[in-house]
């Protein structure tokens, strides 16, 4: 069953902030290990992760 817009919750914007940001932060993690510094580019990624668990939380909160 497809989700219609007034299912999404009020969390739904939140979370599509947190995606934007952790999408973000993955690319420049990934440019930087490959062009500058592995250890910058590691606590970069460990910072979008930390994105990514805040929107998973919200999702299965389901609120």
């Amino acid at each position: 069953m497809l989700i219609g817009e007034e299912e999404k919750g009020r969390t739904y914007p939140i979370r599509q902030w947190l995606n934007v940001i952790f999408i973000l932060l993955t690319l420049a993690g990934i440019l930087i290990w490959y062009t500058w510094s592995r250890d910058i580019a590691t606590y970069t990624l460990i910072g979008a992760v930390v994105f990514k668990f805040a929107e998973v939380t919200l999702r299965l909160m389901n609120i």
